[in-house]
Parts: C-alpha cells; sequence; structure tokens
C-alpha cells in the first residue's frame, strides 16, 4: 500500500468518528459493549461471511485445489477442511455464549443457538466428506433450526434495543441477568469488607 492509500484511509477512520460523535446524544450513556459484540463481533458478521463467500466464490479459485481431475467436484479434503473452519468459528460463539451470562436471557440464547449450530454445521461437512450424504443433511437440518432461534432472537434483541435507544414508551423484554449473575468488582467488594479481613 502507498502512503497516499494509508493517509486517505485514515482521514476517513477520522471523518466517520467526526460523524458519530455528532450524531450521539451527549448525555446517553452508550458504554455497553455487549449489543456491539451481539451484532458486530459474532461468527455472523463481516468477518464470517467474507471468509464463506470467498471461499465458495469461483473467481477467488480457493476450491480449485481441492477439485478432482477436470470434472470440478469437490474432494473430501475440501469438507474436512472446511469442517474445521465452523468448529472454530463455533468456539469463539462459545466465547460470547459464556460472557453473555452477564447481559440479558435473549443473547444467551443468541449464543446458546450458535454455540450449537456452528458444531453441527461442522460435523455435517465431515460426514459430507465421508460420503454420509443422509447424516449430513440431517445435521444441516438441524443448523437451519438452530439459526433459526439465532434470527428470532436477533431480531427481538435489535428491536428492544431500538426501543430503548430511542426512549420508546414501552420495551421488549430482554430478561435482564446482570443481578443475576454478579460482576467481579462486586464480588471483590464483598471480599473486601468479609469481617475476616477487617480483623
Amino acid at each position: 500500500m502507498s502512503f497516499d492509500s494509508d493517509y486517505g484511509s485514515a482521514k476517513l477512520a477520522q471523518a466517520i468518528i467526526a460523524a458519530q460523535a455528532a450524531v450521539r446524544p451527549a448525555k446517553k450513556n452508550w458504554g455497553n459493549p455487549a449489543p456491539l459484540v451481539g451484532y458486530d463481533l459474532t461468527p455472523l458478521s463481516c468477518g464470517f461471511f467474507l471468509a464463506l463467500g470467498a471461499t465458495l466464490t469461483p473467481g477467488f479459485n480457493a476450491e480449485v485445489p481441492y477439485m478432482t481431475g477436470s470434472s470440478a467436484i469437490l474432494n473430501a479434503t475440501f469438507f474436512n477442511s472446511f469442517g474445521f473452519f465452523y468448529l472454530f468459528v463455533g468456539l469463539l460463539s462459545f466465547v460470547f455464549f459464556i460472557c453473555s451470562f452477564r447481559t440479558n436471557i435473549c443473547l444467551v440464547i443468541l449464543f446458546l443457538a450458535y454455540t450449537i449450530a456452528f458444531p453441527l454445521l461442522a460435523a455435517a461437512e465431515w460426514k459430507h466428506a465421508e460420503g454420509q450424504m443422509a447424516l449430513s443433511h440431517r445435521l444441516t437440518v438441524g443448523v437451519g433450526a438452530a439459526c433459526f432461534v439465532v434470527s428470532a432472537a436477533s431480531w427481538w434483541a435489535m428491536i428492544g434495543g431500538l426501543l430503548e435507544s430511542v426512549d420508546f414508551p414501552f420495551t421488549l423484554p430482554m430478561g435482564d441477568l446482570s443481578r443475576v449473575f454478579p460482576s467481579g468488582a462486586s464480588v471483590l467488594d464483598v471480599e473486601a469488607a468479609s469481617p475476616s479481613k477487617m480483623e
């Protein structure tokens, strides 16, 4: 990359940050990172779709090394390796699932469904590689059911977040879990105030 393109990218980033600061209300607290994780950093975010789309787009030639002969049929190695892609996206979803316990029930359901969907998708790819197409199809149907739950929870969370952000007269119940699972800071405060520490 040349200096000019890097400088232009930096200027574009500064312009975006300035526009966001101008639009953001001064008195509203926008500091909750959970919706950011739920909508921008999840496995179905831009990075996942770009990797998936680039792999499956013929122009990128990502599949060519895995084709057998001149038949242009993908061999088992492609499906085996692609299964690991889904498996590790599922691992990322599991991390998000654990972290969502301090947010709300809606995000817990969303990330639980992701955590179920991606390992099932990996298993479907591996069974496809083994030639067990009927089992691969059943696993893919299970993935579709889990992704339906993801979609429903995502829409619920998005609509609830939008209603709350514009201070609408009513909101959707999200199932706040912040009181159920105490924060690390409150646990440290309780330990510091215990009678054994005061002696």
